[in-house]
């Protein structure tokens, strides 16, 4: 698949004066030049439209990525030479799915599904032996999307994702983590348990509990700085504190995470755990860490993209923004008046992630629902109906980017399937907002800031992987304007201290006003090869909509924010 181009093949009809480049220079110097980073061919040569320097630009996102300013070195103990990944980038004008390509290369990194099944007899010498069921691939008890749905086993080969395992000796968590090793031969297990193994045999010792756990969260970190795709994280995990520095390492580092618990009958019951552990655990204890079993709550549930995709998404919808801004004198006036901004590259800095809290700020999601709870509610929220989706990985149909003067965001259409994990409230209105109190993203010379430049620098070499399409189906109204799912959509950026739910917010306003737009009130943006098909709409002053003739898809992992 050819990688995609954002330049237009011929002239476009634009009203607008060229634009001076070196401007835009002094943008690419500093999002690109960091150690190791090399300009594109474009960028080193003159006669290159502003089109082209617009889309590196937008292609690396640093600017729209970039949030405070922290330094991270990378560690000189312990480092290795990064692997030479191969870095693919799908044409969005594909009009179906692209093949896909499976990476055997031991040096890179990406774990490969394998084919091999097998079974497991547990058995015990403790008193009241029990002759379990076998456990084979494919039974309920292995019944989780990561396994056996392709999609998700694809997703999981290019995305940067942690398997936080929970559940006490004995209810099949180790079984459970051998079988995702077969399915994912590259992957990396981190446990306190390897800190006792000693010649090959488990010699447990109290006293070193904590340099165990210390060992295992060093090795997790240690696996993290390398970039290995998948990471399981293989403790009890019995309280939320236990998985704390995991969960911050997975921030750190930008990973997805997803909470796995075996799916055994017994896993609560003190007795058969008892029987079934090979560590001789005495029955008081395990009873104990019963009663101490949290429900770990997260904050939100959503679909999650990879590094690869946000980046690409951005990339795409920002492109659209530029030529919507080229092709329309009325949008450009009416977005200069509610940015404040007076020029294009200007314009290209009013929205962007500083108010996303956590991984957020550098991987889009779908929300499908908040948890608003106390310590009080813990034990009474029940997450069964949504544990058994953790890990599955589906498509997120776009229809169309809404443009206002305090959010950008795309617009979803939701399958069956993602009604069904639906739970966001969508007939909430805004509030009105108080004339002077929104912020003016342009109301200082915005200044991009490079973060993290070896995390950049890795991103770029190992996880720019894009599934972002474009369908043979057609957008409708009838579908963008289904009530249930209306508010479903992608933060793609906020002006000033936005708060990121309100895309949400505008989402439905501009559901609302398209259903009563005119056809005269459409304008169809110019487009060729390469270039996406799509009409701006204008639903108020501050308030258009660019409408796609065809959906764009992009592949995303329901799991939760913790």
């Amino acid at each position: 698949m050819g990688q995609v181009s954002l330049d237009p093949p011929v002239p476009m009809n634009t009203w607008m004066p060229e634009i001076p480049l070196p401007g835009m220079n002094r943008m690419l110097d500093l999002v690109l030049c960091s150690p190791g980073a090399v300009l594109p061919y474009s960028v080193q040569h003159p006669g290159i439209s502003f089109f082209s320097y617009c889309s590196m630009f937008t292609r690396c996102c640093v600017a729209i990525f970039s949030t405070t300013s922290r330094k991270r070195r990378r560690s000189e103990e312990g480092s290795s030479p990064r692997p030479q990944s191969k870095l693919i980038r799908l044409d969005v004008a594909t009009e179906i799915d692209p093949p896909y390509i499976d990476y055997q290369d031991a040096e890179n990194q990406t774990c490969i599904p394998s084919q091999t099944a097998s079974t497991q007899t547990i058995t015990t010498e403790e008193k009241g032996v029990i002759e379990a069921e076998p456990i084979k691939t494919g039974d309920q008890w292995l019944d989780y999307p990561f396994l056996h749905d392709d999609l998700s086993i694809k997703q999981l080969q290019v995305s940067k994702i942690m398997l936080i395992m929970r559940g006490l000796p004995g209810s099949g968590k180790s079984f459970l983590v051998k079988q995702i090793k077969l399915k994912y031969p590259q992957s990396c297990s981190v446990s306190a348990d390897d800190y006792f193994m000693v010649d090959g045999q488990y010699k447990f010792e109290a006293k070193q509990l904590k340099e165990a756990h210390e060992y295992s969260q060093s090795t997790c970190e240690h696996f993290c700085r390398e970039n290995k795709c998948l990471i399981i994280v293989d403790n009890t995990n019995v309280k939320r504190w236990e998985m704390s520095n995991y969960l911050a390492l997975a921030e750190k580092y930008r990973y997805s995470v997803v909470l796995v618990e075996p799916q055994t009958p017994w896993k609560f019951d003190a007795t058969q755990l008892s029987a079934r552990n090979s560590h001789g655990v005495d029955m008081k204890v395990l009873q104990k860490r019963l009663k101490e079993y949290q429900t770990i709550i997260p904050r939100y549930l959503g679909f999650f993209l990879n590094r690869g995709d946000s980046i690409s998404l951005l990339e795409h919808s920002y492109g659209l923004l530029y030529r919507a801004l080229q092709a329309s004198k009325e949008f450009y006036q009416d977005f200069s008046k509610f940015s404040g901004c007076d020029s294009v590259e200007n314009m290209l800095y009013f929205y962007n992630r500083n108010n996303c809290m956590g991984v957020s700020k550098y991987l889009l999601h779908l929300t499908t629902k908040f948890f608003r709870f106390n310590k009080k509610d813990n034990g009474s929220i029940d997450l069964t109906k949504y544990e058994r989706y953790f890990g599955l990985t589906s498509r997120l149909y776009i229809a169309g980017f809404s443009v206002t003067s305090k959010t950008f965001g795309a617009k979803i259409v939701l399958d069956n399937q993602q009604l069904g994990l639906w739970e966001q409230n969508d007939k909430e209105m805004d509030a009105p907002s108080v004339p002077g109190s929104a912020a003016n993203g342009c109301a200082n010379v915005p200044v991009p800031v490079i973060q993290d430049t070896w995390n950049l620098e890795d991103d770029i070499e190992t996880n720019m992987y894009s599934s972002v399409v474009t369908r043979l189906d057609k957008v409708t109204r009838e579908e963008i304007n289904n009530l249930h799912g209306r508010r479903a959509h992608l933060t793609l950026g906020t002006s000033g201290d936005t708060k990121p739910v309100q895309t949400g917010l505008d989402t439905i306003k501009c559901m609302q006003l398209i259903r009563n737009q005119e056809e005269n009130q459409i304008f169809k943006l110019p487009s060729g090869p390469g270039l996406l098909e799509a009409s701006l709409v204008k639903l108020s002053a501050d308030s258009w909509f660019i409408l796609l003739d065809r959906y764009m898809t992009v592949n995303a992992m329901f799991t939760g924010s913790y």
